[in-house]
């Protein structure tokens, strides 16, 4: 029996035709559905903005038929002469307070007119005297600034004010209505001649019916009614609920009495219609996707998963070591052949060019430090042999003797090129040994400190790379007056560790820290390593061997301290298992 050829992708894409066709049924259900969503959500939506609005309007319309009695009682001539003349009738007869009683009820009764939903108008005089006309008709004894609602009506002067909600018993007995039943009340302070004040009026309506769309709203869903005064405050309704958090919010503002009316319905509740409407598709939906999820998953597997086992055998660790070529079995499949055979000869190719690449890049590496470092030698012997010489002309035998053994260990550790780092702490160690040699010299008016972190101490830097900050810190503050002093600080901060050398020398003069920068800059862009000479070597050596050593991930700068002296700090990323 022959073996199958390979096939082309155009061959497979053509098999695959017919889960294209039933991808395009679904996107089009999909897309049907999206729109039946949306007409559905976007009329649910519009039919609670409507019954939001609706109770706001009713709501508005009331509030305007209470302010205009309140302002047709406040603008009323008759109402004024007659309540004056009630006022001021303590000295009459009983039947003439009998007669302006009277006349002053009609007159209340009379502004009211037929509508009956306005249970009572209240007249208060600034003296604390009023009379009331409607559920309970007669004068009222209080002192009108006792009542809750004076202190905020005399401060609206004569702009509307709503007291809120409150029971009171003498209205309802007046007409044997529920003792218990709330009143809801709108207020204007009135003037006299040359804006006096001359006091204030209150007209009353009952809460359940000034609130009755709020508490009945025309709509099937449960909606939740929460009304806002201009000071957010809730006014309806008389216990506010804790809110619901997953609802959805429809807002109406009234026109004229600024009032925020709030209707919540429930996510759950919104949803749900909508939901059952679109559930006939979404179960044509889930089929039409589950039959071409097990289509594409065998089709999918079949042409994925010879690039899988490309993909993984690229991944392992030791395939980047070793550069292996790609073991694959026959995929029948032309294109993923030609893939096979082109990666492989590409690794191949890859693998001699890293080789060479890699012999040839440690090869210059080795190179450029040991030749970085076979300067500082010479560098170091010079200014050793200055102090050597300057002590013997000083007469300082027995120190001199001390020091030439000191630098001679010195010279052991500097001049061992097997190793191009060492350790942070064997570093420090030969750089206190030679703060002792030059101390030999100068005594007391030298001094020197550590101060380094413990955890940074096993790190791996440029041998000999604060040796030579050390070095040009002691020879650049020797030439100013003493007392000198040198300082060496490490610390681990922020995911860095760095080691700073302080000196209280002159510090950096702007030339040459403009020329070191310039020349550091030249480095990190181009690569291109200058050549150094012995003298002020130190610094941009130290720049160069972290560059070789570390590429661009270190960190090294310098500058003068805010009192005097100069500071070199090096450094770079720590890790605790660095």
């Amino acid at each position: 029996m022959m073996a199958k050829g390979p096939k082309s992708i155009q061959s497979i894409l053509k098999s695959t035709l017919l889960v294209s066709m039933v991808f395009l049924i679904v996107l089009f259900t999909c897309v049907f559905s999206l729109m039946e969503y949306t007409s559905q959500k976007n009329f649910l939506e519009s039919e609670m903005q409507r019954t939001c609005n609706a109770i706001a309007k009713d709501i508005d319309l009331q509030l305007q038929q209470l302010d205009t009695v309140c302002l047709n009682t406040i603008n009323s001539t008759s109402m004024k002469d007659s309540f004056s003349n009630y006022m001021n009738s303590a000295d009459s007869s009983s039947y003439e307070i009998s007669l302006f009683r009277n006349e002053l009820s009609n007159v209340l009764i009379s502004i009211r007119g037929v509508d009956t939903s306005i249970r009572q108008i209240n007249v208060f005089n600034t003296d604390g005297e009023g009379f009331g006309a409607g559920n309970y008709t007669g004068s009222l004894q209080t002192n009108v600034d006792k009542l809750p609602w004076f202190d905020a009506a005399t401060k609206a002067q004569g702009l509307r004010y709503y007291p809120g909600a409150r029971k009171n018993q003498i209205y309802s007995e007046g007409v044997g209505t529920n003792e218990n039943r709330y009143y809801f009340s709108l207020v204007r302070m009135f003037y006299g001649d040359y804006h006096t004040p001359k006091g204030y009026v209150e007209v009353l309506k009952y809460y359940d019916i000034l609130f009755h769309r709020a508490y009945e709203p025309e709509t099937n869903y449960p909606i939740n009614v929460t009304i806002y005064d201009e000071n957010k405050k809730i006014v309806f309704p008389l216990d506010p609920s804790k809110e619901q958090e997953d609802c959805q919010l429809y807002y109406a503002t009234t026109d004229y009495s600024d009032l925020t009316v709030v209707t919540a319905i429930p996510s759950r509740e919104f949803f749900s219609t909508i939901y059952q409407k679109l559930l006939p598709i979404l179960i044509i939906l889930i089929s039409g996707v589950a039959a071409c999820y097990f289509i594409s998953k065998i089709l999918s597997k079949r042409l994925s998963a010879p690039i899988k086992n490309i993909y993984r055998q690229l991944q392992r660790p030791e395939f980047n070591e070793h550069f292996e070529e790609i073991a694959l079995e026959d995929s029948h499949i032309i294109e993923i052949e030609k893939l096979k055979n082109a990666l492989n000869d590409s690794l191949t190719f890859r693998q001699e060019s890293m080789n060479s690449m890699m012999l040839l890049k440690e090869q210059e590496l080795q190179a450029q430090m040991l030749a970085f470092q076979s300067q500082m030698n010479p560098h170091f012997l010079y200014n050793s042999l200055n102090t050597i010489s300057a002590m013997i002309e000083e007469g300082l035998y027995p120190e001199t003797i001390q020091m030439s053994r000191d630098i001679t260990s010195i010279l052991r550790y500097i001049s061992s090129n097997k190793e191009q780092t060492s350790s942070l702490e064997e570093e420090l160690e030969h750089c206190e040994l030679y703060l002792k040699c030059i101390k030999l010299r100068y005594a007391d008016i030298l001094s020197y400190s550590f101060h380094v972190c413990d955890d940074i101490l096993d790190l791996q830097v440029p041998k000999l790379c604060i040796q030579l900050l050390v070095e040009n810190a002691c020879k650049f503050t020797s030439e100013t007056l003493p007392p000198w002093h040198i300082s060496i600080e490490g610390e681990i901060k922020d995911g860095f560790w760095y080691v700073d050398v302080k000196d209280n020398g002159p510090g950096f003069d702007d030339n040459t820290s403009l020329r070191l920068r310039k020349k550091m800059d030249e480095i990190l862009a181009n690569g291109l390593l200058p050549s150094l000479e012995l003298d002020g070597m130190g610094i941009l050596n130290v720049f160069i061997r972290l560059y070789l050593l570390y590429g661009i991930d270190f960190v090294f700068d310098f500058g003068n301290l805010e009192n005097g002296g100069a500071v070199v700090r090096i450094g770079g990323p720590y890790e605790e298992n660095q």
